[in-house]
């Protein structure tokens, strides 16, 4: 786990956001670098002038991998496991 911090700008003023970074092992997902963060302090990062991309993006919804019909049971386990989710799996053949 990383402690990681960086100074923002306030309406008070300049403080210090925090964050916890797990990295997932690289030979665990082969396919991607994945790594997650935990906001220590939401109310330094989540501020209005933050909220908003020139491309108008609020979110992301999902995430979709492409793989072979022998490797998805395996990725599905992973994946499983990485999001504490059931998957959807939509084929188009």
């Amino acid at each position: 786990m990383l402690a990681l911090q960086r100074d923002v700008d306030t309406p008070e003023g300049t403080r210090t956001a925090r964050f916890r970074s797990v990295h997932l092992l690289r030979d665990r997902t082969p396919e991607a670098i994945l790594h997650t963060a935990e906001h220590l302090t939401p109310e330094y990062v989540f501020q209005p002038q933050f909220l908003s991309h020139a491309n108008t993006a609020k979110g992301l919804d999902s995430v979709q991998l492409v793989v072979a019909d022998a490797d998805l049971p395996a990725y599905t386990r992973r994946y499983e496991k990485i999001l504490d989710r059931k998957p959807t799996n939509n084929s188009f053949r």
